[in-house]
């Protein structure tokens, strides 16, 4: 038990070391991004319609590394669930482990789709971030809907005990 603490420890210290590297070697700045429109001033000139955004710098290796990481995770945990697949029923939940490997693999997927090739759809900043987020934000719910709900499912089937007046238990 206690190397397991250790190794999620170990774990989590690279993640943090990871961060403050990344924010020590290349801290968020404001960037701004001018986009010639098609739209018409008053003057008869062309509009440039300017976005702000929070960022480091424009070098993809700090998300790229990431990525990387998450995928050495989703690797880890295919080779756990393929190990754990012949566990007692009871205790298996390989099928749960799978289906999560699937989705976050999916959501991945998506998220270098649009880290990549967003620019040539999304024309602003916010846009990208938004969709980023909401991505982010799918992959996290639907990951806790694959692991709680059969969980709640199962314990809401269960049968319900009540214990009665003479000190014996009745199933209902």
């Amino acid at each position: 038990k206690k190397k397991l603490y250790k190794t999620v420890a170990a774990v989590l210290a690279c993640v943090v070391v990871y961060v403050i590297l990344w924010t020590a070697i290349d801290p968020p700045t404001k960037q701004a991004k001018a986009v010639l429109t098609d739209a018409v001033n008053d003057d008869g000139g062309s509009t440039v319609q300017i976005s702000h955004s929070c960022a480091s710098s424009d070098s993809p290796f700090w998300r790229i590394a990431a990525m990387v990481y998450l995928m050495v995770l989703l690797l880890t945990a295919t080779v756990m669930a393929t190990q754990s697949r012949n566990v007692e029923a009871s205790f298996n939940e390989t099928k749960y482990l799978a289906a999560m490997i699937y989705s976050h693999f999916l959501f991945m997927l998506l998220r270098f789709l649009v880290f990549f090739f967003g620019g040539e759809v999304i024309k602003n900043d916010s846009g990208g971030a938004g969709v980023m987020s909401l991505l982010l934000s799918l992959d996290a719910m639907i990951c806790m809907g694959i692991y709680f709900y059969p969980k709640f499912r199962h314990a809401r089937n269960q049968p319900t005990y009540s214990v009665s007046g003479r000190g014996t238990i009745d199933r209902s």
